[in-house]
């Protein structure tokens, strides 16, 4: 099985900041999606996530990731991706 270089969530170096998170599980893959924009301008402000990562199983956030290699085929690598961006979608129709 081919082998990728990921991102993954860690809770190594949590608490560095005041705000930092870790709501994912360990060795989860995880994406560029801020979780909420309440601090966008001033991600030291409030709860981080402008500068958080989203896990793609968990929907949650993590300011702390981890590269990693990861035994995956690329359409399993995509498919993470597609599956997360469907429930942001789901969850936004839901909230308007």
């Amino acid at each position: 099985m081919p082998t990728f270089t990921v991102l993954v969530a860690t809770a190594r170096a949590q608490g560095n900041r005041d705000n930092d998170v870790h709501h994912t599980a360990e060795g989860e893959l995880v994406d560029f999606a801020p979780t909420c924009d309440l601090d966008l301008n001033h991600p030291d402000d409030r709860c981080g996530d402008s500068r958080a990562f989203q896990g793609l199983d968990s929907g949650k956030a993590t300011t702390t990731t981890v590269v990693a290699e990861r035994e995956l085929t690329f359409q399993q690598y995509r498919d993470a991706f597609y599956a997360q961006a469907l429930l942001r979608a789901r969850h936004r129709i839901q909230r308007s």
